[in-house]
């Protein structure tokens, strides 16, 4: 527990925001607890977890939510009352270098486009742990159908990370026959990620729906962003405020294949679309998501 001055800072509700409570009961050191989804999610999971949490929660100096969306749910679910929202800032991850201009960026990567030749390649990029929840096998299927419905657009699916859903991913790749057209990276370090999103078009990571294990936000979306990518995203409480629809990308609705296969059509056929979309995605990220811009808001709590 890392403490601020006279004060204790925890970064969950439970099991060691209830340190911090017990510790405040016995020598009046006030605490500031962060607040993740998950980790909120959890602490509905049994009444007991549930009381515990909202003690912790309500007997906090403020607590600090990372999203608008989960600031809500604390205020609804807890009855907790002093609360500020600090989003997740990108600095120190990828430095905000400014993208090149967008002819640019098409010469070395974007897809080109013949009268009546091929489209492509269109290049998707999902960064995620390898997990059901993060949509993967959605972006597999999306690609299956435009290619039965537009076989002259050449989409290419580059996913980067590892995890226990692996198997269960290549397997789908197989049964689609998109052996040659998705690629997965598992062993990627930080500072090689820029690489990636700078081969990408579309960023697309349509997030499954999860009471427990959700996506609160979607750091990835503002990464994506500070290279001038768009995001392709499912429309759900945090999401939306990490890739506004029609601003900064496309929300789609949870689970709608055909959605999904729509939005990543509809920008791979446009070049100014995505690079309207892009280019806002950068400026905002640029300009909101910084230490000096989020950790303002904490200044008179600590």
């Amino acid at each position: 527990m890392p403490s601020v001055g006279s004060q204790i800072v925890v970064s969950h509700v439970l099991p060691i925001g209830t340190a911090a409570m017990v510790f405040r009961w016995m020598t009046g050191t006030p605490y500031v607890v962060i607040v993740h989804g998950m980790d909120v999610g959890l602490a509905k999971t049994r009444w007991m977890k549930r009381i515990v949490a909202g003690m912790v929660l309500r007997g906090a100096k403020v607590v600090v939510a990372n999203s608008k969306a989960l600031e809500r749910e604390v205020r609804e679910e807890f009855g907790v009352r002093r609360t500020i929202v600090v989003y997740p800032t990108v600095e120190a991850r990828q430095p905000p270098l400014t993208p090149p201009p967008y002819e640019e960026r098409k010469r070395v990567r974007g897809p080109g486009a013949g009268m009546l030749g091929a489209i492509g390649p269109v290049n998707l990029l999902t960064v995620a742990r390898l997990v059901s929840r993060k949509g993967h096998v959605r972006v597999l299927d999306a690609m299956a159908l435009l290619r039965r419905q537009w076989p002259a657009i050449d989409i290419r699916y580059d996913i980067v990370g590892d995890g226990p859903y692996l198997e269960t991913i290549a397997r789908r790749i197989s049964e689609l026959g998109l052996d040659d057209r998705v690629t997965i990276a598992r062993d990627v370090a930080d500072d090689q990620l820029s690489d990636h999103y700078a081969a990408a078009d579309i960023f697309v990571e349509p997030v499954v729906a999860d009471s427990v294990d959700r996506e609160g936000f979607g750091m990835v979306y503002l990464e994506a962003a500070l290279h001038g990518v768009p995001s392709v995203a499912t429309d759900m409480r945090g999401v939306d405020e990490a890739v506004l629809d029609g601003i900064t990308g496309i929300l789609v609705k949870d689970g709608d294949i055909a959605a999904l296969a729509d939005a990543v059509y509809l920008l791979a056929m446009s070049d100014a679309e995505r690079q309207r979309l892009g280019e806002a995605a950068y400026r905002r990220a640029a300009d909101e998501f910084t230490n000096e811009r989020q950790l303002e808001k904490l200044k008179e709590y600590l």
